[in-house]
């Protein structure tokens, strides 16, 4: 059961999140509304809260303010605010707020925002260890851990946003838990490192995007490396697997879907501002304000498109652009208060398909993104493996040119692989989003569609068989290289 406090003075506000949390999952969730800070700051310090929905605004001391003194004695609760304009929300980053939201709330923005911060808590419940710091206990996310070391007989943990915590006693004592993470290795006998958070890797020592180092001894060195080959391997096979793909959507050509964007600038306000821009128009927004985040995210999720500010990564933006490419197919688009010719050259020369100043009227900005999205769509129309055409759009697939004749619910199961090579849909995973989520199908009837896929196409699968079965978890589609 996760618990979730509520504090603010707009009460419907806090009445609308209470039906989204009870429609959302109400038997796994538990929330509790709070009339003033001083309430909230004296209650979280006796119970344990995974979430705190807090207005910016609150009765007595404000929200920033309650939140910096929550803040002393709980790192980990995920802190969402809530307001009704942008002034307050560098402020916020200075409490590790997990979301900004501007009002009024937009009912699927919370539920997807539900969805990703659920994930979050349970992944660092899972993936926490527990150490004796000085005279008392600290839990630590693996996940935030940039590297370990030892000193002394003392065990240094850095963090990712800078802090260290220290625990007297051997790093053997740790290296089975991190060394059993994926993401972690052994760089010298002093230290073990998180590659995630790896900028430059070479034969001598690893360099952090926080510009801080850590050795690789020679014994060591071919290990690290082939270790780090294979973490990047491993994220951008899972990048690639990732689906967004809420029950609702149509399988074939999703035009009513809401588009999933990653916007990346480091002007907080202007980010705020021009994601409050596109949310008005259904779209769920992912905000970065470093170049460290936005690679992050990228492996993370989906996304329909990629807004760039030029400027805030400078030199770095074009090893950026590389990286998005090389995850995600989805148009990059440049995004600047610069309107000379030689930066905007310059971005579509590293991968732009577009370049929006940031003077540009709100409806107009909307509208350029959205055509690049239905572009980059309509090119996805016809999906080719080979011989194998699927064509989303006539909701037909083809081999060597013949059409294979396969009902319309056939073709949606079919349809739904072939666009997520390499990703594993259960048959229940497949009933929901094929028949809709107010329609329920059991296992059986989707097994059973499945064979007749199969039958029909099995002159295509003596070839290749692009649709596998992976024992005890479902169906998964197997390109042949992807043309």
């Amino acid at each position: 059961m996760k618990q979730i406090a509520m504090c603010g003075n707009d009460v419907e506000t806090l009445r609308q999140l209470a039906q989204i949390i009870d429609s959302y999952s109400s038997d796994e969730l538990s929330y509790t509304f709070f009339d003033s800070s001083l309430e909230l700051f004296y209650k979280t310090k006796k119970n344990k809260y995974d979430l705190l929905f807090l207005d910016t605004e609150t009765p007595g001391i404000n929200g920033l303010e309650i939140a910096k003194e929550i803040r002393d004695f709980d790192k980990n609760i995920k802190i969402i605010f809530l307001s009704t304009s942008a002034d307050k929300l560098k402020d916020s980053y200075l409490v590790t707020a997990y979301f900004y939201i501007l009002k009024p709330i937009v009912r699927e923005n919370i539920i997807q925002l539900l969805d990703q911060v659920f994930i979050d808590i349970d992944r660092e419940k899972e993936n926490c260890i527990t150490i004796k710091c000085h005279k008392s206990l600290v839990t630590v996310a693996l996940s935030k851990v940039e590297y370990v070391e030892v000193i002394n007989k003392t065990v240094f943990f850095h963090m990712n946003d800078g802090v260290v915590y220290s625990s007297t006693g051997a790093l053997a004592s740790f290296e089975d838990k991190l060394v059993s993470q994926m993401g972690f290795v052994k760089t010298h006998r002093s230290y073990i490192v998180n590659m995630k958070y790896i900028e430059i890797i070479n034969t001598q020592e690893v360099i952090f995007y926080t510009k801080r180092k850590v050795p690789i001894s020679r014994q060591l060195s071919k290990v690290v490396k082939d270790a780090y080959t294979i973490f990047s391997s491993q994220q951008a096979a899972l990048a690639n697997s990732r689906k967004v793909i809420r029950s609702n959507e149509t399988v074939a050509v999703q035009k009513d879907s809401q588009y999933h964007i990653l916007l990346v600038d480091d002007e907080v306000d202007v980010l705020c501002f021009w994601s409050n821009v596109l949310q008005q128009h259904g779209c769920v927004v992912y905000g970065a304000t470093s170049v460290i985040q936005a690679e992050q995210m990228i492996f993370e999720r989906s996304y329909d498109c990629v807004i760039l500010d030029v400027m805030f990564f400078q030199e770095r933006r074009f090893d950026l652009c590389k990286k998005i490419k090389s995850v995600i197919d989805v148009p990059i688009i440049f995004f600047s208060n610069l309107t000379d010719i030689e930066s905007q050259v310059q971005a579509f020369d590293i991968g732009g398909i577009d370049y929006i100043t940031k003077d540009t009227d709100p409806l107009l900005f909307w509208i350029k993104i959205k055509a690049r999205i239905d572009q980059q769509n309509n090119y996805k129309q016809v999906l080719s493996y080979g011989d194998l055409q699927v064509d989303l759009s006539k909701k037909k697939v083809y081999y060597k040119g013949k059409e294979k004749s396969l009902t319309s619910i056939e073709f949606d199961i079919f349809a739904l692989l072939a666009q997520h090579p390499s990703s594993i849909y259960t048959p229940l995973e497949i009933g929901k989003i094929v028949w809709g989520s107010k329609q329920e199908v059991d296992e059986q009837t989707v097994q059973s569609h499945m064979a007749h896929i199969r039958n029909k196409m099995k002159d295509v699968f003596k070839v290749h068989k692009y649709i596998q079965t992976i024992w005890g978890q479902g169906y998964c589609f197997v390109s042949n290289e992807r043309k």
